[in-house]
């Protein structure tokens, strides 16, 4: 069953009526999840990355606060997100409200009074300035806006327009009723997970004897496209590697040339390989330890070719590769 994870406004929690809502409109075929947020954003932001590493949900959907949140969060874990009336200036939203409060909804842990003061704001100022830092070119149409056409609380279309193309509107206000998640969440959620569901993996499997429609093995070759052994045999009998090709797509392989001198004449094919991947963002590419084994170069020799690739939530790394170019940053 695949899983949403709805992310509630400030006020609200995780059985605030947008989050029922939304588990009502997807009853019995997607498990919808809706955490209370802490009030603090970088406690709120790394549970959400805790949830994602756990449950690995296949959709964000967020309204208000929720929607600053998941927009920071989204591009890092490489979840695709619908965010309802972002409010990306939080600060301006709390400076008017300095004091104690209560929250509108029940929260899981019976605390519902909280106060708001300028540590707090201080707090989301500093998120705040880095809210766009990981937004990514590859990444940018899987985050979409929903914006309310009667909301008077947040004004952030335009901001939102700079970064992100995909833009929807409904006639409702800053928080939907029921009904409006209903008749304009919901179907976007559907059309979304439709179009973006995918595999979370953060490394390449060490072994692999399968792929999913959309997956690609990528291996290391040589230019005569003699695939006699190591992952080019395992290509050429499980993948649709073609004999007598040694570079680019087959079948349901990508083949990179290895051994044709040094690290630096393999460095262009890895170019060209992830300006595919860019392009081809509906593929995930499984990518293996290509010139570590029979072509006789070190991990720490071609990971640092793949650096770039980090970035990109379609493509998988081998856990050495990773580990070593994350000691590089």
């Amino acid at each position: 069953m695949k899983k949403i994870l709805f992310l509630h406004g400030f006020f609200a929690s995780g059985e605030c009526e947008p989050a029922r809502a939304l588990k009502e409109a997807f009853a019995g075929r997607t498990e919808v999840l809706t955490p209370d947020l802490p009030i603090h954003p970088k406690e709120a932001l790394t549970l959400i990355h805790e949830i994602c590493n756990q449950v690995k949900p296949d959709l964000i959907v967020g309204n208000s606060n929720g929607s600053f949140l998941g927009q920071i969060i989204a591009p890092i874990v490489g979840v695709p997100a619908l965010l309802g009336n972002p409010y990306m200036k939080m600060t301006e939203f709390l400076k008017n409200r300095i004091g104690p409060h209560r929250f509108k909804s029940p929260r899981k842990d019976g605390v519902q009074d909280f106060v708001i003061d300028e540590k707090l704001i201080e707090e989301f100022a500093d998120v705040q300035k880095h809210q766009f830092d990981f937004v990514s070119s590859s990444f940018t149409d899987k985050i979409w806006g929903l914006f309310g056409e009667k909301d008077t609380l947040a004004h952030f279309g335009p901001l939102f327009a700079r970064y992100y193309p995909n833009i929807f509107h409904f006639p409702g206000g800053h928080t939907p009723t029921a009904q409006e998640v209903k008749a304009y969440y919901a179907p976007l959620a559907e059309k979304m997970l439709i179009k973006f569901t995918f595999v979370i993996m953060e490394y390449t499997p060490e072994h692999i004897t399968e792929l999913g429609p959309d997956d690609i093995f990528v291996f290391g070759s040589n230019l005569e496209g003699r695939h006699l052994g190591g992952a080019a045999r395992t290509a050429y009998q499980n993948f649709g590697a073609v004999w007598g090709q040694g570079v680019g797509m087959q079948g349901q392989s990508y083949a990179i040339p290895t051994m044709q001198g040094g690290v630096e004449t393999i460095k262009p094919y890895v170019d060209d390989f992830i300006r595919l991947a860019r392009e081809w963002d509906q593929n995930t590419f499984y990518v293996t330890r290509i010139g570590c084994g029979i072509a006789g170069f070190t991990d720490e020799e071609i990971a640092p070719l793949f650096a770039e690739a980090m970035e990109l939530y379609n493509v998988r790394l081998p856990k050495s590769f990773v580990k070593i170019i994350e000691r590089m940053k």
